[in-house]
């Protein structure tokens, strides 16, 4: 028995909070992976929208600022979950647990709309692009350059590793396994919405907003709320 991957042996005590604390780590390691891969997003983006000379574009301008939204989201949730990291009671750090969860939630509920961006950026080629094999053979290849070159800043060939690289990280078979493991990793949204629930200083924010709405009593202490007016 290799006891050293063992983690709980008859411990059912401890099944609960083992769970919760796989479950933290699995987030933490997918809203990291989030932060590069948006960020990746972004420059691909770019890239293909400067190749088809289209950087003034009002729209091609609004997908890339969605894009950078959702990249920046994720950057700042991170930085946020680790310097307010938690410490357990033996002194171990981690980082902080709403934080985390509301990052990974944020990441999986946004991540097939913000594909969508890059697609519509990218247009049909991802798809329809010619193989390597095609550019390099002498008689498809002077073809290829023609009929896919754009501005004569742009390098046909840097343009196909461009889009060759959206559609291995969107729409290939890596790319059908990032679109269900965006969602499931680390526990679909109902496992981060339970966690968020559990988690949010609930008494705080109701306690500010009975205080906002100039109400004197809570609710449920046994009589109505009296107005401040009043």
């Amino acid at each position: 028995m290799p006891w050293d991957r063992v983690f709980l042996a008859g411990e059912v005590q401890l099944a609960s909070r083992l769970a919760q604390s796989l479950g933290l780590w699995e987030r933490t390691g997918g809203v990291i992976e989030a932060v590069r891969m948006s960020e990746l997003f972004v420059g691909l983006a770019q890239l293909v929208t400067e190749m088809q000379g289209k950087e003034s574009d009002p729209v091609a301008q609004n997908s890339i600022a969605e894009l950078i939204t959702y990249a920046e989201m994720l950057r700042m949730s991170l930085d946020y979950a680790t310097r307010h990291y938690e410490t357990t009671p033996s002194g171990m750090v981690h980082p902080n647990t709403l934080g985390i969860n509301a990052a990974k939630y944020y990441y999986a509920a946004n991540y097939h709309q913000t594909v969508r961006y890059l697609h519509d950026l990218a247009g049909g080629l991802v798809l329809t692009l010619p193989l390597e094999s095609d550019l390099r053979n002498e008689e498809s290849g002077k073809y290829i350059r023609k009929y896919l070159a754009t501005k004569k800043s742009v390098d046909v060939e840097t343009r196909m590793r461009v889009y060759n690289m959206i559609r291995d990280l969107t729409a290939d078979a890596y790319g059908g396994w990032q679109f269900v493991v965006a969602l499931q990793a680390g526990g679909g949204l109902p496992a981060q919405r339970l966690m968020m629930n559990r988690l949010y200083p609930m008494q705080q924010a109701r306690e500010r907003a009975l205080a906002a709405s100039g109400a004197t009593r809570r609710p449920g202490d046994g009589s109505h709320a009296k107005l401040a007016a009043e």
